[in-house]
């Protein structure tokens, strides 16, 4: 699950700054939506980030 770079990047950017919202992240990491979607999706399935949808926003952060 976490040998996959690109979840360890999004992994990385919420760690260090919780609460980044779905655009930003894409900003930050150059990822497509899809992409991002995809592997936001699995990682939130796994228990390793959440998400709450805060006004027209979806900010993402790290368990606990």
């Amino acid at each position: 699950m976490l040998d996959n770079e690109k979840r360890g990047m999004i992994r990385g950017a919420i760690a260090s700054d919780p609460g980044i919202h779905y655009s930003e992240l894409l900003r930050r990491l150059d990822m497509s939506n899809g992409n991002a979607a995809h592997h936001l999706q699995t990682l939130e399935r796994e228990g390793l980030i959440w998400s709450r949808n805060d006004g027209r926003l979806k900010r993402f952060y790290p368990p606990g």
